[in-house]
């Protein structure tokens, strides 16, 4: 076990463990010498449950706790006000998820080419087998729409699971413009990257700004560890599995569709860079307040 925490024994940390429950964070609280310590199963947890805690001290989990100490049956309320307190912590990742839902919803996840068109790196003036492209004047935001383009129900499920998950911790840590700045930046270079490779074909989807995050997040957490986003490592290890089968061919293979590999790899390394900047950026702001 790792430890989390460390706070003053006359603490009562009862409905800290029960918020901890709700959130699904496997740990436990000992008390020694006067002093309570709570200890966490893995070290991306560390991170977050000290954010948490100070988000209970300052009583943002109040009316949750009155729900979740009544009978079992009400405890859907007290998940639902978690929900809801979640999702208000992360609007900016929660937006992203719902404008990539009504541009699935519109384009009917890619049938409607006359939709999709609007949002393509380049705009579709001929569809043939080889569908021909040619880039438009005055359309600057092409460069970043592709992002919001999904083309099956298992792509856009795949993608909107990791957004939430990396962004909205990312969002709750740094804030919100700190997460918009990155989704901005990455799928930039993500979409510029895929339409070069592909001499600007037909592409979309939200998974080079997904591996952005992760590289973001991955690096940052080694950089700077007294302030690691709660990933576990087996989430890294996942989405760095599922980039290698994308260029080896076997995802495609079985029937997924074509994979954006080049906008896989260039988020990656987008991410990776611009956490290099920002923990540089911070180092430099701590030297100045010193």
């Amino acid at each position: 076990m790792i430890s989390a925490l460390e706070l003053d024994s006359s603490q009562n940390l009862s409905g800290f463990s029960t918020v901890l429950g709700q959130y699904g964070i496997r740990h436990r609280i000992s008390e020694s010498s006067g002093r309570q310590v709570v200890w966490v199963a893995q070290q991306a947890d560390v991170a977050q449950v000290q954010h948490v805690y100070q988000q209970f001290q300052n009583g943002q989990y109040d009316e949750v706790l009155k729900t979740v100490t009544k009978p079992a049956q009400q405890n859907g309320e007290a998940t639902r006000w978690l929900l809801l307190l979640e999702f208000s912590r992360s609007p900016v990742t929660l937006l992203l998820v719902l404008v990539c839902l009504v541009v699935a919803l519109i384009t009917q996840l890619g049938d409607q080419l006359a939709i999709v068109g609007l949002f393509t790196f380049l705009e579709v003036t001929h569809i043939q087998q080889d569908m021909l492209l040619s880039m438009p004047d005055g359309q600057p935001w092409r460069m970043i729409t592709p992002v919001f383009i999904h083309f099956s129900v298992l792509h856009i499920a795949f993608n909107m699971l990791w957004l939430w998950e990396l962004g909205r911790r990312i969002e709750q840590s740094q804030g919100s413009l700190a997460v918009l700045f990155l989704v901005f930046v990455i799928g930039l270079a993500s979409n510029i990257a895929q339409a070069i490779a592909v001499k600007g074909g037909f592409f979309g989807g939200m998974s080079g700004v997904i591996y952005g995050l992760l590289g973001y997040c991955w690096l940052w957490n080694l950089l700077r560890p007294k302030e690691a986003f709660a990933i576990n490592k087996g989430v890294v290890f996942f989405l760095l599995l599922w980039l290698a089968l994308g260029y080896s061919g076997v995802i495609t293979l079985l029937g997924f569709g074509a994979i954006a590999n080049t906008a896989h790899a260039s988020g990656l390394v987008a991410g990776l860079v611009i956490a290099v900047v920002f923990v540089a950026l911070t180092k430099t702001l701590e030297i100045f307040r010193k």
